[in-house]
């Protein structure tokens, strides 16, 4: 029961259907999402025929991508950008979980949000722009 609304009860009624939803569509949405993180929302790279064949087009669209614009010293390296992008994505989604759900534990949130930055540190370091 909860809180601050004790007339709902936890997974019966409405709150099932939400959490039976929210479990088939989250799944098909990061799906999708994974592959438009690699071209990094460029929806012109990235057909429909490419979008559920992820080993043979999503690193071939995201290495297309990132070798469309010359940024100079931090022009991403063309062959890891598709792994890069995935990194940052899984970062950026993981960061608010640990952030929202840990805050009552205060040195477990350092530790997971410091092995998150870790990770992103060590993907910088082992696949670095060209």
């Amino acid at each position: 029961c909860l809180r601050q609304a004790p007339h709902v009860v936890c997974y019966e009624d409405k709150h099932l259907w939400l959490l039976v939803a929210t479990a088939i569509l989250v799944p098909a949405y990061s799906l999708v999402l994974i592959p438009l993180a690699g071209v990094e929302g460029k929806i012109d790279y990235l057909k429909r025929s490419k979008l559920f064949s992820p080993k043979k087009f999503w690193a071939e669209s995201a290495r297309r991508t990132a070798s469309v614009v010359d940024m100079g010293p931090l022009h991403p390296n063309p062959e890891s950008a598709f792994r890069t992008r995935v990194t940052e994505l899984c970062a950026k989604a993981a960061l608010p979980f640990v952030e929202i759900l840990s805050w009552r534990a205060p040195s477990i949130q350092v530790a997971l949000l410091s092995s998150i930055h870790l990770i992103m540190w060590l993907t910088s370091i082992m696949y670095p722009p060209k």
